[in-house]
């Protein structure tokens, strides 16, 4: 979901919400910290007995990962991708992504295998 639909929404409440990245991606120090507020809503609402993926590759998500509310925290990093899914699609990005993919299916109770053959 984009930041910009996070900052809008006032009832949703994600199970599971991953946040991996929260290093600086546009050209000014105010547009970056406006984006990381906004990204920090995906973690609204949510309880204890709901899940927060979040990236610890950078400092910026590692802190906030400090404060992300009462969810449980699944820390990710793109280095615990496996190495044969990571081969093939290549990026730091994509390492994350398959990262916060297996993390979150293996709290929802799926088996390694049912996670690798999808």
């Amino acid at each position: 979901m984009s930041s910009y639909m996070l900052e809008r929404l006032a009832d949703l409440r994600f199970d599971a919400a991953a946040m991996l990245t929260s290093a600086p991606i546009t050209s000014t120090v105010m547009a970056t910290c406006r984006l990381r507020r906004r990204k920090r809503h995906i973690f609204d609402r949510q309880t204890a007995s709901d899940l927060a993926v979040i990236g610890r590759d950078d400092a910026l998500s590692r802190a906030m990962a400090e404060n992300h509310g009462p969810a449980r925290l699944v820390p990710i990093s793109e280095h615990d991708a496996p190495i044969a899914a990571a081969a093939t699609l290549p990026g730091t990005h994509n390492a994350q992504n398959i990262a916060a993919q297996r993390r979150c299916c293996r709290a929802m109770g799926l088996p390694d295998a049912a996670i690798a053959a999808a």
